[in-house]
């Protein structure tokens, strides 16, 4: 029987990432050893863009954490401090538009950037195949980066991650220039498997396409990844569905339930309320995940393995703050999932992942 493919894929989830980091360096001790020795071939949307490029660039799951508890306060700052405020209400003021994102997005920019988690490297640069999910929304279609292809391999890492996490609302679209990437899209329009009627275009007033968070069609990139390791050969071994193994790891599943009335009565200003978390946001994110899910587990059976914690009402966790209340929050729900079951989830993994 062929040895396994094993795929890690990490879900989208704004700060939320940091819950999959606990987990993940749980499984990391199991092994004995850094992940990118166990897998061979790592995905990631949004959030999860970050955690699987680092991790196969051979970052450990310990460093990945600190740097979720470290610098989460530089990507998502505090929405309640006086400073924000201010900043905020001068840059609607100095460009007239009241409705700017949420978050500046140069804090994201300068935290990717970083000689600690990926400076210059490019994304072709990885050692092992990674997919990361996003979304051109000015030629209506998704975007499947894949480190092993020539358009998009002298990316550099830290733009396809941002390329990948500019949730709308929150973050200003990445306007994506790589010479590669344009020329390829320029020369081939039609080179994508996705068959969209509208033909990619670059737009006429910029030499770059715009792109947004991935979690708009995959919060889970499991089957995206799933679909692509079946085109792959080890060697002169190919890849079917019976020898694919997924670890697939969620942010955390909200308890919080929208209420029948709700439902009825909420408009764009509840949808889009901030302090509910963004509903409409939760609502796209996690339906496409679950059904991502579905499908990968009925393709797959007993080698789709899911890690998705529920996150309880009373930790009224949020998405886009990394105040150190929602952090400790999350190391808790990472750590109770553990306790509760997690932990020999993780026992049967290894196992799998020896086999």
């Amino acid at each position: 029987m062929a040895s396994k493919f094993k795929i890690l894929a990490c879900d989208g989830g704004g700060i939320r990432g940091l819950l999959t980091t606990v987990i993940l360096e749980r499984l990391e001790q199991k092994l004995g050893s850094p992940l990118n020795q166990h897998f061979d071939m790592f995905a990631g949307t949004s959030t999860g863009s970050i955690i699987a490029c680092a991790i196969a660039k051979g970052m450990s799951a310990k460093d990945l954490r600190k740097f979720y508890e470290d610098r989460g306060k530089d990507i998502f700052p505090d929405l309640k401090s006086l400073s924000f405020l201010w900043n905020s209400l001068l840059d609607r003021i100095k460009t007239g538009d009241l409705s700017l994102p949420l978050f500046p997005g140069d804090g994201l920019d300068r935290v990717l950037q970083d000689k600690d988690i990926f400076g210059d490297i490019l994304f072709g640069g990885l050692p092992k195949p990674t997919l990361v999910v996003s979304y051109d929304a000015y030629n209506r279609t998704a975007v499947v980066f894949k480190s092993n292809q020539p358009e998009f391999s002298q990316i550099p890492i830290w733009e396809v991650c941002r390329s990948s996490s500019a949730a709308p609302t929150a973050f200003s679209g990445h306007i994506l220039s790589d010479p590669t990437y344009i020329a390829s899209l320029r020369q081939n329009p039609d080179h994508s498997i996705i068959k969209n009627p509208l033909r990619i275009q670059i737009p006429p007033e910029s030499n770059g396409v715009p792109l947004i968070d991935g979690g708009v069609v995959a919060n889970n990139p499991s089957l995206c990844a799933i679909a692509e390791c079946l085109n792959l050969k080890r060697s002169s071994e190919p890849v079917s569905l019976e020898n694919i193994l997924v670890a697939s790891f969620g942010t955390g599943q909200m308890e919080d339930r929208i209420s029948a009335d709700s439902v009825k009565t909420w408009g764009v200003l509840d949808w889009l309320n901030i302090k509910k978390g963004i509903p409409l946001l939760e609502v796209y994110a996690d339906g496409s995940a679950d059904l991502i899910d579905y499908i990968s587990a009925q393709l797959l059976k007993d080698q789709y393995n899911r890690y998705q914690p529920l996150v309880p009402k009373n930790k009224h966790i949020s998405t886009f703050q990394a105040d150190p209340t929602n952090l400790v929050s999350l190391v808790e729900v990472a750590n109770d999932f553990l306790n509760q079951g997690g932990d020999g989830q993780l026992d049967a993994l290894v196992s799998a992942i020896h086999s």
